[in-house]
């Protein structure tokens, strides 16, 4: 629910940049994780320092 709703924000703010992504190169997972953390920082939630993100290229 939260990816897709950091998908939806930025395909409503950034649309040309998101239409030029790379499918499986970890940017919307990226996205998603930082929009998460912002979230969870606002309502005074504390969230790991490191989570696992695919990194780009990787399968």
């Amino acid at each position: 629910m939260i990816k897709a709703h950091a998908i939806y924000h930025a395909q409503q703010s950034v649309p040309d940049a998101i239409a030029r992504l790379v499918p499986g190169d970890g940017v919307l997972d990226r996205l998603a994780l930082r929009y998460y953390r912002e979230a969870m920082d606002r309502v005074g939630v504390p969230v790991p320092i490191k989570i696992n993100v695919p990194e780009r290229g990787a399968t």
